[in-house]
């Protein structure tokens, strides 16, 4: 689980090359169109599971100030020192803030790190005395119908750049009772300036979860919602739909 154990131990140091067509302007600015949407005037942003800050420095050159937390002190090393961020590592899970915020986030599917809903029911609790009222809490997840209809298999990532040339192998495995895939990572890496060859292993335990599991919790802790939407495109959540958004307001 990510609140035990960083699961990027191995392949922190080429999250970024392996990331490196990830849209995480497009994306950071999806968020922004909610959060002037439904909280005016947001001044500071807590980020859960940040990694190497991809989607924090897109925030910050948005004009927020912008707080990032990370079970993998190593990903938090390879963000950049800057005036407006500010970088603690810990679990997403158990954290509590000396200060609230105004919005709250978990971006590419970190709620899915998650594997308990004894965990997820932490994760509410501890977001929902971080935000300030009228707060909002904004997260994407695996979903379940989706996943199970698409069904996880095995993929082939290559990606290069001037130092590293890396080819990575991806297994899922299903758990149909705890709703859980786990995806087992073969990292063949050449090291074009050394001229070596290295490869490891990394094990990534990810849950689906269905709406109605996501809102039971958050009733539960007072959180109005406001969106669920498929990620990025707005349209309605389907078996077709493997990632989605929620957006909830602190109301409480």
């Amino acid at each position: 689980m990510v609140t035990k154990k960083s699961q990027f131990q191995k392949s922190s140091e080429f999250y970024n090359l392996i990331y490196q067509n990830k849209d995480s302007y497009g994306e950071a600015a999806y968020i922004d169109k909610f959060i002037k949407r439904f909280k005016k005037n947001t001044q500071k942003i807590l980020e859960l599971g940040c990694g190497t800050g991809r989607h924090l420095l897109e925030m910050l050159k948005l004009g927020y100030k912008v707080k990032g937390i990370d079970i993998s002190n190593e990903m938090l090393k390879l963000i950049p020192k800057l005036d407006g961020v500010e970088l603690e590592c810990s679990d997403i899970v158990n954290f509590r803030s000396d200060i609230k915020f105004d919005v709250i986030t978990a971006l590419f599917h970190v709620v899915s790190y998650v594997n308990e809903l004894d965990s997820l029911d932490n994760l509410f609790r501890n977001t929902k005395e971080n935000l300030n009222k009228g707060g909002l809490f904004i997260f994407d997840i695996w979903f379940s119908p989706a996943v199970m209809n698409i069904m996880p298999s095995t993929r082939v990532m290559e990606v290069s750049n001037n130092n590293y040339e890396i080819t990575r192998l991806a297994i899922p495995k299903i758990d149909y009772l705890k709703n859980i895939i786990q995806v087992d990572y073969k990292f063949f890496i050449f090291d074009k300036i050394n001229k070596l060859n290295k490869t490891f292993e990394e094990t990534h335990l990810m849950r689906h979860y269905s709406i109605p599991e996501i809102d039971s919790i958050a009733k539960k802790y007072g959180f109005e919602k406001l969106i669920n939407e498929e990620w990025l495109t707005g349209n309605k959540p389907s078996n077709k739909t493997w990632g989605i958004v929620f957006i909830y307001k602190n109301e409480q």
